[in-house]
C-alpha cells in the first residue's frame, strides 16, 4: 500500500515547516469523516450487486505557513463494518451468491496555494483501498453443489496525483462556502475473484489486473469558525468520477462513482 509513503511525506514536510519561526505558521489538528456511497466499475461483471455505504473516519492535520501555503493530510478507515452482496453465474447454470465484509481506506496529502482571498490552487497525492475479506461471510450455491470456497479476494488499491483549484465565497465573518475541483490520474491494482468448477464442487481463485484511471474529484463545503474554541466545523458533499483504462490482458471496465457527505472538525493553534 502507498499509505505509509503518504504518512512519511507528511511527517517529513511537517518537520521542515516546524523549523520556521513560530509566528509564521498555523497548525490545525482534528477529525474528518466521509459517509460514502460507491457504484463500482467492476459491478458490470456481476449480478445483483449491493454495497453498503461506508462511514470513513480518521485524523486530519493542516499546516499553514507564510499565510499562503497550506499542507493538509488525512487518513480515514471504514468504521461501520460495511458488506457487499452479489452473485456470479456458473457455467452449468445457476448462480453463486457472495456476502463479504468490506474494508475501505482513503488517505490524501495536498498542498494548497492562496492566490487571493477568493481563489486557491492545489496539488496532491491520494490513496484509496477497497478490500473484501479473504474468506466470505456467506457463500450460497445452487442445490446439488458443494462450496469449497475458502479464499476470496476482491480488492482495489488505487493511488496517484491530482491537481485543481478552489473558489472561496465568504458569506459572513465566520462563515464561508468553498467549491473545489481537481483532475486525478491514478494507478489501479485489482485482484478479481473467479469461480472454478470441478464436477459438483465449486472453488475460487484471484486474478491480478492493472488499470489506469482518469477522472474528477469535486467537493462543496460550508465552514464555520468558532473563535471561542479556535475550531472550524465543516459540512459538505463530495463526488468522484473515475474512468478505467485496461492494461495488458485486463478485461475492460467502465466508471467508478463515489459520492457522499463530508464532516470535519479542526482545532487551530496560533
Amino acid at each position: 500500500m502507498n499509505t505509509g509513503k503518504v504518512a512519511i511525506i507528511l511527517l517529513t514536510v511537517s518537520l521542515f515547516f516546524f523549523s520556521v519561526p513560530a509566528f509564521s505558521w498555523q497548525l490545525g489538528i482534528g477529525v474528518t469523516s466521509y459517509y460514502s456511497y460507491w457504484n463500482p466499475a467492476w459491478s458490470e461483471g456481476f449480478d445483483n450487486v449491493e454495497i453498503d455505504p461506508a462511514l470513513l473516519v480518521g485524523p486530519v492535520l493542516s499546516l499553514t505557513v507564510f499565510d499562503k501555503f497550506t499542507l493538509t493530510g488525512f487518513m480515514m478507515l471504514s468504521v461501520n463494518n460495511p458488506r457487499s452482496r452479489y452473485s456470479l453465474p456458473l457455467a452449468g447454470g445457476g448462480n453463486v451468491g457472495i456476502v463479504s465484509n468490506v474494508e475501505r481506506l482513503e488517505a490524501e496529502l495536498s498542498l494548497m496555494y492562496l492566490v487571493n482571498r477568493y481563489f486557491r490552487i492545489l496539488a496532491g497525492y491520494k490513496t484509496q483501498l477497497y478490500n473484501e475479506e479473504d474468506t466470505p461471510e456467506t457463500v450460497i450455491v445452487p442445490v446439488g453443489y458443494t462450496s469449497r470456497v475458502d479464499f476470496w479476494k476482491n480488492s482495489f488499491q488505487i493511488s496517484g496525483p491530482g491537481a485543481g483549484m478552489a473558489l472561496i465565497l465568504p458569506v459572513a465573518d465566520a462563515f464561508s462556502l468553498s467549491i473545489g475541483t481537481s483532475l486525478i490520474y491514478l494507478a489501479i491494482d485489482h485482484t478479481s475473484p473467479r469461480l472454478k468448477q470441478m464436477g459438483m464442487e465449486i472453488y475460487s481463485e484471484g486474478i491480478d489486473y492493472n488499470y489506469t484511471g482518469t477522472g474528477n474529484n469535486t467537493a462543496i463545503t460550508a465552514s464555520y469558525y468558532f473563535p471561542s474554541m479556535n475550531t472550524v466545523i465543516s459540512l459538505g458533499g463530495r463526488f468522484q468520477f473515475l474512468h478505467y483504462k485496461a492494461e495488458g490482458d485486463a478485461p475492460s471496465m467502465g466508471n467508478d462513482y463515489y459520492y457522499g457527505i463530508t464532516f470535519a472538525a479542526l482545532y487551530l493553534f496560533y
